[in-house]
């Protein structure tokens, strides 16, 4: 296939060039506002589903010290290092998880635009399209718009932890721009920015392994008229792009893929009971969810599960999505049209979560992150040609063409804030977020776990109760509803049938210290402080800077009569702890400690340091007279 006919023009002025550097600043600046406007209330948001794990469960790694090889080990470094920056900034409060992603979807939104209006005006450079700058800013900008405020977007942006997922988009748009700015002006500097955009992308998140891919279509198709050209011209640049996937190798991407014995498993290549075959079929009905959704959002769920693809009429439509894409591409493949680049770009994107690589969820909506922006961009393509043939008919039908496509775009544009924010609300209820599951499937494990763990959270004890023994009903050794049934049972005062639910599950939640110190409250309950003591020993070696564990154990061990032991454990809480009540506390009790062994000078040292993190503690003021005047008896 040759290149693209070249269609010199002459040099621009001055004052015109400016002008469009504006008005497409403008435009940019327009772009993100709106996207921050629409997702306002995504500050809101709870933290819900994998957030629980990834963000909270992982509260301890988050707030260790950032070290450059820790940080690599992880799967998704990038992303896990702007996770510890909000963490130290504002330590669990979502609102400013949330923030952090609005603000990287914003910026993709008006990158997005950049890239869309660099890309046009190549091809116009090319000789393969004819539009003016109004039009192409136009059209990129009711895509971008189109493309951040669809309600699909709330998967990747409100729900925290898919930050590696816009984040990782945003740097595959910027490396597509870079890219594109690269082929305008050759030089070793506008090549490095592509390949750096690249390498970042895939620390957000590894499945950016696409970008150089893309990026080659991208050449191919769209800049250079023909792989061959693109070779030619830019070479170098893609080896460089390709070999940047080596990154992997470095990060916990690629570890994490082995297990100990050396077979591969992780990163949902162990799924178990679905092969290859399986799980590509199974996306053919995937993608058919994805266009229903683009269509008609409402179906949207915060975890879809593998029942949900069951309905064969997703098997035609995401065959019919996929031939569409396929035929598409082979024509403007054939033709030498550069919009051959849209179905490519789409398949392309959706290709390392929906090919023959098994995933644990065969649907999830944040993986149409980036698939979004080819559909969206496409569809204002076609309204604008429309619009255009309209004007060669005549240029009064062309007016009014203009009139009723920019009508048509506001309208659309405005729905689907309008849904976005709707879709926002319920993630501010997790509750509701998880019923919303229920209400199509009940018989949806995990959401019941999910809703009687809110539940649960909230101290609304019957509701948790009644969800998690459906779950259990369901699936009778799910791990998790059993253990929440025992700390319902717990806060029940069922010490007995909280340690035998516990108990089943103990061998699964072994590095879990919410598990072993219910286990010690349950033991403690029926009077075994010494195995409970024993049980929090083991919570606080999971968890050693959660200062909750040594107290409780000291607690335990005071029960039990080991006071030496009690105070070591009570001294250990006090130094771990951040919080002044805590501190204030765990010396409380080491005072009490102190004083029952008749070492009333240490005890009142350890009632003055309690008064110290804590200066309206009452009872550490009162016994701490108490002990100096024993400690004065003592003396004499």
């Amino acid at each position: 296939m040759p290149p693209f006919p070249p269609n010199p023009a002459p040099a621009p002025s001055a004052r015109p060039a400016r002008t469009a550097r504006t008005v497409l600043t403008l435009a940019a600046a327009g772009v993100a506002a709106l996207t921050v406007v629409g997702f306002r209330n995504a500050l809101d948001a709870a933290f819900v589903f994998d957030d629980l794990v990834q963000i909270v469960g992982r509260e301890r790694r988050l707030a260790e010290p950032w070290a450059p090889w820790g940080f690599l080990s992880d799967q998704r470094p990038l992303t896990h290092l702007t996770l510890t920056v909000h963490y130290a900034i504002g330590a669990l409060d979502p609102s400013g998880y949330h923030l952090g992603n609005v603000l990287i979807h914003a910026a993709a939104a008006a990158a997005l635009l950049l890239t869309i209006v660099a890309v046009g005006r190549s091809l116009r450079a090319r000789g393969a399209i004819a539009t003016s700058d109004a039009t192409l800013v136009t059209v990129a900008t009711a895509a971008s718009l189109a493309w951040a405020l669809h309600p699909l977007q709330t998967a990747a942006v409100t729900y925290a932890i898919q930050r590696a997922e816009s984040l990782s988009g945003l740097l595959v748009v910027l490396a597509a721009r870079s890219f594109v700015r690269a082929a305008e002006r050759p030089g070793m500097l506008r090549f490095a920015l592509p390949v750096a955009c690249t390498i970042l992308a895939l620390l957000a998140k590894p499945s950016a392994v696409f970008a150089p891919l893309l990026l080659f279509l991208l050449d191919s198709l769209v800049l250079a008229g023909s792989p061959r050209e693109a070779v030619r011209r830019r070479g170098l640049l893609h080896a460089a792009l390709w070999a940047s996937l080596l990154t992997l190798v470095g990060t916990g991407a690629v570890r994490g893929l082995l297990a100990p014995d050396g077979t591969i498993t992780g990163s949902g290549l162990g799924v178990v009971g679905t092969g290859p075959l399986e799980y590509a079929t199974s996306q053919v009905r995937a993608i058919g969810l994805y266009a229903t959704l683009v269509v008609n959002p409402s179906g949207m769920s915060i975890d879809h599960g593998r029942e949900a693809l069951d309905d064969p009429r997703l098997a035609l439509a995401g065959g019919l999505v996929i031939g569409l894409a396929v035929g598409m591409l082979a024509a403007g493949v054939a033709r030498r049209r550069w919009w051959g680049f849209l179905p490519a770009w789409f398949l392309v994107a959706l290709a390392p979560t929906s090919s023959v690589v098994p995933l644990a969820d065969p649907a999830a909506d944040h993986r149409m992150y980036l698939p979004l922006a080819p559909i969206a961009l496409g569809s204002a393509c076609l309204v604008a040609w429309s619009v255009a043939a309209a004007r060669r008919v005549s240029p009064g039908v062309g007016r009014a063409a203009g009139a009723a496509a920019l009508l048509a775009a506001i309208a659309t544009i405005v729905a689907e804030a309008r849904a976005t924010d709707a879709r926002n609300r319920l993630y501010a209820d997790p509750a509701a977020l998880w019923s919303e599951v229920l209400a199509r499937r009940p018989d949806h494990v995990r959401a019941l776990v999910h809703r009687g763990g809110v539940a649960l959270e909230q101290d609304r004890l019957d509701e948790a109760e009644r969800d998690l023994l459906a779950a259990v009903a369901i699936e009778p050794g799910h791990p998790a509803a059993l253990m929440n049934l025992g700390l319902v049972d717990l806060r029940r005062d069922r010490p007995a049938e909280a340690l035998e639910r516990l108990d089943l599950v103990a061998s699964t939640y072994t590095f879990n210290p919410t598990l072993h110190a219910a286990r010690g409250d349950a033991l403690r309950g029926l009077g075994r402080p010494a195995e409970a003591a024993d049980a929090f020993a083991m919570a606080g070696r999971r968890d050693p800077r959660d200062p909750h564990w040594p107290l409780l154990r000291g607690n335990a061990l005071t029960e039990a009569g080991r006071l030496e032991e009690a105070a070591e454990s009570f001294r250990i809480a006090a130094e771990v702890a951040d919080d002044r009540a805590i501190r204030a506390s765990a010396l409380f009790n080491l005072g009490n400690t102190r004083f029952r062994q008749e070492r009333h000078a240490e005890a009142a040292e350890a009632y003055r340091a309690a008064l110290e993190a804590r200066p309206d503690h009452a009872q550490a003021a009162e016994w701490l007279a108490e002990a100096m005047r024993e400690a004065e008896r003592g003396s004499r």
